[in-house]
């Protein structure tokens, strides 16, 4: 069943090569990967990057979107803290 998702990660630089086995991308010596396809299984899963300039304001909008949230606060504060520490966002197709 397709879904998309999102994951947020709070360091400088992702490779998915270094996590899993059978990962192809469009990385080149002087080019930093735009995606990832990363075979699971018999799946195949499409991590997309996100440009590096487009990050903050998706994390900004984010943000806001967990402070409109009808949670307990120290859940959305906890929440937002890790967010807001975002790097680099990957977008799962």
């Amino acid at each position: 069943m397709p879904a998309n998702a999102a994951i947020y990660i709070q360091e400088d630089r992702v490779n998915l090569a270094d996590v899993f086995d059978q990962v192809s991308s469009d990385k080149g010596f002087f080019k930093k990967a735009s995606h990832y396809n990363v075979v699971l299984g018999e799946d195949s899963v499409r991590f997309n990057v996100m440009e590096p300039a487009a990050v903050p304001n998706h994390v900004n909008g984010l943000l806001g979107y967990i402070a409109s949230l009808d949670q307990d606060e120290k859940r959305k504060n906890d929440t937002s803290h890790a967010i807001s520490h975002t790097k680099v966002v990957l977008g799962l197709v």
